[in-house]
């Protein structure tokens, strides 16, 4: 049985803003596809990424010193209050996405995602073609939804693989994943 891949579990039809999309659109295109985050495409092309926490920050009041609050669901919050700052209203996505964005390609396992999500500590990973187009989504719940199959799927993840050069001494191939070729850095 060939191991899963990461077209096999990604979300193919992903929502994506454009760089010159305002900050209120932005929020209000993620929270209505209940999703906290998207990829940033110009021409079909990744060029950066989004998440609630920059578009957060793009509303942002300075808080007082010391406060511990934390919203439920911060851009519920955005949406509540009504008009944002002036500033946040002119704010582009450009001006708040990351640009320098871990992606993966379709055909890379499910084990490089889960190694490139772990390690950089993000979210979601675009998946892009070889011209750097987006044509889909891989995120920690897809991974999570696939590990909670496992026992339907004969969990598929590929343990034959060596261990990577550096793998902490006690690693074994089920808890340490390659760092693979083909995942991209950047647009």
């Amino acid at each position: 049985m060939n191991p899963l891949r990461v077209k096999d579990v990604m979300t193919h039809l992903a929502v994506t803003l454009r760089p010159e999309d305002k900050i209120p659109e932005a929020a209000k295109r993620l929270f209505s596809n209940c999703i906290s985050g998207a990829p940033v495409v110009e021409s079909g092309r990744l060029v950066g990424i989004v998440s609630e926490a920059d578009l957060v920050q793009a509303y942002a009041v300075p808080t007082r010193l010391g406060s511990t609050f934390v919203a439920p669901h911060p851009l519920k919050l955005l949406l509540v209050r009504g008009n944002p700052p002036i500033e946040a209203r002119n704010t582009t996505v450009r001006e708040v996405m990351i640009k320098d964005v871990i992606s993966i390609t379709p055909d890379e396992s499910l084990r490089q995602a889960a190694v490139l999500i772990d390690r950089h500590g993000v979210r979601r990973l675009p998946v892009v073609d070889e011209d750097g187009c987006v044509v889909g989504v891989l995120t920690r719940s897809d991974l999570v939804r696939c590990m909670a199959r496992s026992r339907e799927l004969d969990w598929q993840w590929n343990t034959t693989s060596p261990l990577p050069a550096g793998s902490p001494p006690n690693a074994n191939s089920a808890s340490v994943m390659s760092y693979g070729s083909s995942a991209r850095v950047g647009p």
